[in-house]
């Protein structure tokens, strides 16, 4: 208010007017006081107690919302269902963080301000319940979920409700203060006004204005108020009624309780609850009159609202007394009512999964069992009844108790402890039970407890006591097997190795084998390490040989059987096992050789069987010139040399077939003189012309038991690797052989001759020597000096095998650059060996009837020749076929059948059985240059009379002939 104008009056209408001017000062100062309280008073009412109980009420209804939200997460099946679940709850939760921050800026009062503290607290008290429910739901543990949600979470959100409902309860009482306020301002602003009206009009007047004004804007404040307060009213989810006191008839519906019930607004104005379909049982309107005023609120919970249709709906009633009115909301939960009674029947059906579980349950608070299934009690040998309400740690083996004690309470306590352990119960008879447990915590009538699902393991446990034995006892084979076990890593570490594989490599424990380093140190050349992973990473495995070294140098061969396998944290190894084949490899290496041997002896055969018949034709050829010549003429001579030519070839063919015919080994008396010179012959023409060849033959005979062709391959042994040892520089090579008699013992490579007779073959070269270390080595088999390609080192161990099985010894001496000599002793024979005498007199001949079957033209127009000469009848074919077909139309035109071995179609020893089945005492000679299948005992066993080997002289085909003949 301005002040007034001053005028120029007398100084008492100054005075007067001054003192008026006071009072009307202070009278404007009182009045200007209590504008502003009404004022402040107002603005305090819009700003603060209606907008903080307008946001309790909104708050209230999106916590409702949330938590029925919250259910369907835990109802709904479907992802998509849940997510939009708690996506509606996330929103549900922002408008209740959004109205409690208005309750929180807006609140008047320390008591207010610790109730939105408190609100605040609760609602962040939600979120973890909120949170582990989510959690359990998709952990697919929904029933666990359901029991958080109907129990903890519904009774937190109760909690929380009623915490909001204390706020709007102490808002409105604020609101309700406020406004009692204003009304005594104003009622003692007007008798001030009316007090001062004569002494101040215009002031009056002007408070009067100023304050109308303020009344305006708060009246125009509040209407902004209701118009925000009717937007939530017909907004609300929740149906709402205004009802009007004392008989509570309804004055106003909300759009939501119409859309509950059916009514239209227009049915619900007027009425009373009852007629809109509130049960009857509700109180009377004095009642819950007495009720609110008590207490503020009034509750009716599971209501059955009867809607307009007749329709039944699951409904709870919350009222709260307001200044004039009651608001009456009704709130739809027949969803609640029907997840209520789906969790009701799930958690029967829960109870009876658990009653009839094939594994056993238990559960217990503080140690004492609450809970136990028929399962677990069968395991143990018990009642369920007779369990229930001991101690669990009872049941438990003495040597777990604790242990499951300290797990079960650290659980409870929500420390960090194992879900999942074994342990042992004791059954009502003390017996052991072995057990797995899945231990989880749970709510269980309003206590934290320790549920398990026990499942018994006994037949495991016995599994792996077994399998612990099977394991001991397999690496106890393992280490005690006759071939090396390893396991290594990728880079070659040694992860194993058995006692055999430590032995093999000359080590002395495995530690010393591991700190090798890597396996790969063990390879003869470690860079074939990279290619045996390659391989076995390859093909998963593999199966091959590998030269390796011992821990003194020393070769060794080793056989491979590797796999790749993985360990218990899936990184690739490489196990398996060696197997020591140097002796084998040696034996292959021998194998080899022979079947080499084997190969010349069947080249040798093929070569006589065709050198033969060219020789019988020259030889046979000579005889029937040298009878048509007479002893003067020059061509008498010639043909004598080209007959004994021919006699020599074939004895050096028989030499040769000798030395590689495939026969068991035959010991009998022999100058072995004779022996030796026909060797000499055969090979002087190997050794080359720089070394000078002489030898000593003793004239003597030198008789030993013996085998001939063993005898050659010493002496070819001998003398080739004497040659060999001179074949740049040249040398003098000597073989000397004499009979001798030891006055002493003799020391050998490896044995001690006793006194006595022996025949002595020495073999001298002039060569480059051998040098003293390796003179031990040098009768080992495979150990040659030789390069690559050049020699196997089985000459001389095959000397020493010889002379060893002749009973004889052998002897080396050597200087290097000087040469080297080689003495082998055989006992010599005392007794006189008989040699076989050349026939020689007049060949006789006869007049009987031969067949003569060969598959060579020419031998037999030759033997036909030199046969007929003789006085005999002879038929001859190349066809054997034919020759059996003649003897089958009449066997008894022929005397005797001669017929070669070696022959197409049939063979002379199948041509000789059919002959003798048909006419078992026919004479049959076989004459044969070479063959495996026949010799001469088996002609003797198939009853043939005669075997000759080709080429056959005259005189001896023809003393053959004589013989079997005149024995017929």
């Amino acid at each position: 208010m301005g002040k007034p104008k001053r005028m120029s009056v007398t100084r008492r209408l100054i005075l007067s007017f001054s003192a008026l001017i006071s009072l009307f000062f202070l009278f404007g100062l009182f009045t200007l006081y209590d504008i502003h309280t009404l004022t402040s008073l107002t603005s305090t009412i819009y700003h603060h107690p209606l907008v903080v109980s307008n946001a309790a009420l909104q708050s209230n209804t999106s916590i409702a919302k949330m938590h029925r939200n919250m259910k369907d997460v835990v109802l709904f099946k479907t992802l998509s269902k849940i997510q939009s679940s708690i996506e509606a709850v996330n929103e549900e939760e922002e408008k209740v963080h959004e109205h409690l921050d208005i309750v929180k800026n807006r609140i008047l009062g320390e008591e207010g301000k610790a109730l939105a503290m408190q609100a605040r607290k609760l609602f962040d008290e939600w979120r973890p319940i909120r949170e582990e429910v989510i959690r359990l739901v998709f952990e697919d543990q929904r029933e666990k979920a359901g029991e958080i949600t109907t129990g903890k979470g519904a009774g937190h959100v109760a909690l929380l409700e009623e915490k909001m409902l204390e706020l709007t309860k102490y808002a409105r009482k604020k609101a309700s203060d406020f406004m009692h306020e204003t009304e005594r301002v104003h009622s003692r602003l007007n008798v001030v006004t009316i007090l001062f009206w004569l002494l101040g009009i215009l002031t009056s007047t002007a408070v009067a204005f100023f304050t109308i004004k303020q009344i305006l804007l708060a009246e125009k404040q509040l209407q902004e108020s209701e118009t925000k307060y009717r937007r939530l009213f017909e907004t609300a989810n929740d149906g709402i009624l205004l009802l009007e006191k004392p008989e509570l008839k309804i004055l106003h519906a909300n759009p939501a309780i119409t859309e509950l019930l059916g009514y239209s607004i227009e049915e619900f104005v007027g009425g009373n609850l009852k007629d809109v379909g509130i049960p009857e049982d509700i109180d009377t309107s004095q009642e819950i009159l007495q009720i609110l005023n008590r207490n503020g609120i009034y509750n009716y919970s599971d209501a059955l609202l009867k809607k307009k249709d007749g329709q039944i709906v699951d409904a709870d009633i919350h009222m709260v007394n307001k200044a004039k009115l009651v608001q009456c909301n009704i709130r739809d939960i027949t969803e609640r009512k029907l997840t209520e009674k789906a969790l009701l029947e799930s958690e029967e059906r829960y109870r009876l999964l658990t009653q009839k579980s094939l594994t056993g349950i238990y559960i217990h608070v503080g140690g004492f069992l609450k809970f136990v299934n028929n399962r677990f009690a069968e395991m143990l040998g018990y009642a369920p009844e007779e369990m229930v309400g001991r101690q669990y740690w009872d049941f438990i083996h003495p040597e777990d108790r604790e242990m499951v004690k300290n797990i079960s309470l650290a659980m409870a306590r929500g420390e960090v402890a194992p879900p999942e352990y074994e342990f042992r119960h004791q059954n009502k008879d003390g017996e052991t039970v072995w057990v797995h447990n899945l231990a989880t915590i749970i709510q269980y009538q309003g206590q934290i407890a320790n549920m398990g699902n026990l499942t018994q393991i006994n037949d495991r446990k016995q599994a792996e006591e077994a399998l612990r034995e099977s394991e001991a006892r397999y690496r106890e084979i393992l280490e005690n097997v006759l071939v090396g076990a390893y396991q290594v890593t990728l880079d070659g570490k040694f992860l194993f190795a058995n006692r055999k594989m430590i032995r093999m490599f000359g080590f002395s424990s495995y530690e010393e084998l591991k700190a090798t380093g890597s396996i790969a140190e063990l390879y003869a050349r470690p860079e074939e390490r990279t290619e045996v992973v390659d391989e076995i990473i390859s093909n998963g495995f593999i199966n091959d040989e590998f030269e390796f070294k011992r821990k003194n140098g020393q070769s060794i061969w080793v056989k491979l059987h590797t796999r790749k396998a993985t360990n218990k944290d899936g990184a690739i190894i490489l196990e398996g096992l060696m197997e020591d084949v140097t002796e084998t490899k040696k034996m292959a290496t021998l194998l080899q050789q022979s079947q080499k041997m084997e190969a010349i002896g069947t080249l040798a055969g093929g070569i006589a069987h065709d050198f033969n018949n060219i020789l019988a034709i020259i030889l046979g050829n000579a005889e029937l010139a040298a009878d048509d010549v007479p002893d003067w003429n020059p061509a008498s001579a010639s043909l004598k040399e080209i007959h004994q030519a021919s006699i020599r070839a074939k004895d050096m063919v028989q030499q040769l077939l000798a030395f590689s015919r495939k026969t068991d080994e035959e010991s009998k008396p022999t100058n072995i003189a004779k022996i030796i010179k026909e060797s000499m012959k055969m090979l002087r023409s190997v050794i080359p012309t720089s070394v000078e060849f002489k030898q000593h033959i003793s004239d003597d005979p030198c008789n030993v038991m013996g085998d001939a062709t063993q005898i050659n391959q010493i002496v070819m042994n001998l003398v080739t690797n004497a040659a060999d040892a001179m074949s740049e520089e040249g040398g003098f090579l000597e073989v000397t052989l004499e009979n001798i008699l030891l006055q002493e013992e003799k020391s050998c490579f490896d044995w001690v001759l006793s006194p006595g007779p022996y025949v002595r073959l020495k073999v001298r070269d002039t060569g480059e020597g051998i040098e003293p270390k390796i003179m031990d080595r040098i009768f080992e088999p495979f150990y040659t000096t030789k390069e690559v390609g050049k020699g196997t080192g089985m000459g001389l161990s095959l000397i020493h095998g010889i002379v060893k099985r002749h009973g004889g010894g052998v002897r080396a001496e050597s200087e290097l650059g000087k040469g080297t000599l080689f003495e082998i002793y055989f006992p010599a024979l005392e007794k006189t060996v008989e040699e076989e005498k050349a026939p020689n007199g007049e060949i006789r001949g006869g007049s009987e009837r031969i067949l003569f079957v060969d598959d060579e033209e020419s031998m037999v127009n030759l033997n036909r020749q030199r046969l007929e000469r003789l006085g005999y009848q002879v038929k001859t074919t190349t066809q054997p076929l034919e020759a059996l077909e003649w003897f089958k139309t009449d066997p008894d035109q022929f005397d005797v059948i001669i017929t070669d071995m070696t022959m197409p179609r049939m063979a002379g020893d199948r041509l000789a059985a059919q002959v003798l089945e048909i006419r078992p005492h026919m004479p049959v000679i076989i004459c044969t240059g070479y063959s495996e299948r026949m010799s001469e005992k088996k002609a003797e066993a198939l009853g043939v009379r005669k075997y000759i080997e080709k080429p056959i002289e005259l005189r001896k085909l023809a003393s053959a002939l004589r013989e079997v003949l005149d024995e017929k």
